[in-house]
């Protein structure tokens, strides 16, 4: 039976095969033809209007600016815009609502005036160095007011020859002594080390002595200022001292309360024009801080 089948195959196999040269030797004259018809359409090449490169010269300039969106209507027929949808939230009972649960806090008016600065006189007095000995040195000042170079000791007043004496014998006391000396170091950016001295230094036209180091400016504590300045015009200044003085400034009076040069902060009531009351407010360089409002 199987070589029944076998032979049946074959024959099929041997009729396909049949077709399909019978099929191209009868279709063989048609695909010269195409074949000849190609090679002529390529060889003769495109035609109608030939392509040629052509500036497109021209500008679209327009400005859009987004609208905000109009009011609702309060019966619900909303009407929907492109870019600007209605803002909606939900409340704690899962309903949606038109109306923000945010409190916005309303903006609070600036205070007119602010701190700006602590500021200290500088001493005029130099200690530009030192010559001699470490334990016994004769110390070298200058006065910065108007240049005038002097020496002095521990312990000894300072004076200068009087210029309008000629036998050079008189002296001139200025009123300045070097109670007490100490040296220290300084190391520098190069690793060397710098060699210094801080005299306790007594000036008769101070309260209390100053002490004065060699490459440091000299602040005066007692005549350190703390400066208040106008918060729409920065130039506009005042400097305060003392508890109780007043700033009078755009139909108000400023009262200093209390104030701290260390801490650096003053605080400061206002007096309201036309009896509107009085408002007190803390000064520093973070801005104005609420104490108490009458």
């Amino acid at each position: 039976m199987n070589k029944h089948y076998d032979k049946i195959c074959f024959v099929l196999a041997l009729l396909v095969l049949a077709a399909s040269a019978a099929f191209y030797f009868l279709n063989s004259p048609n695909i010269s033809k195409f074949e000849k018809k190609a090679k002529a359409a390529l060889q003769n090449g495109p035609q109608g209007e030939k392509w040629v490169d052509k500036d497109a010269k021209f500008t679209i300039s327009q400005s859009m600016a987004w609208e905000n969106p109009p009011a609702q209507s309060e019966d619900a027929n909303w009407l929907f815009e492109l870019f600007t949808p209605p803002k909606i939230w939900v409340d704690k009972s899962g309903k949606f609502i038109t109306e923000a649960p945010i409190t916005v806090a309303e903006e609070k008016t600036a205070f007119e005036i602010k701190f700006a600065s602590v500021t200290s006189a500088v001493y005029g007095i130099k200690l530009t160095g030192y010559i001699g000995s470490a334990e016994n040195p004769i110390f070298q000042f200058q006065n910065a007011d108007n240049n005038m170079e002097f020496t002095g000791k521990k312990g000894v007043p300072i004076s200068i020859k009087d210029p309008t004496d000629i036998s050079g014998k008189r002296r001139i006391d200025l009123g300045f002594k070097v109670l007490d000396f100490k040296k220290f170091t300084t190391k520098n950016a190069d690793n060397t080390i710098t060699i210094g001295m801080t005299v306790v230094f007594e000036d008769k036209r101070l309260s209390k002595p100053v002490e004065i180091s060699t490459g440091k400016p000299t602040l005066l504590p007692a005549e350190r200022r703390i400066e208040i300045a106008s918060a729409k015009d920065p130039n506009q200044k005042w400097l305060i001292k003392n508890k109780g003085e007043k700033i009078e400034y755009n139909n108000s009076v400023y009262t200093v309360k209390d104030l701290s040069f260390d801490d650096a902060f003053v605080v400061v009531e206002q007096t309201l024009p036309e009896g509107k009351g009085t408002v007190t407010k803390k000064l520093d360089a973070s801005g104005a801080h609420d104490i108490e409002t009458k």
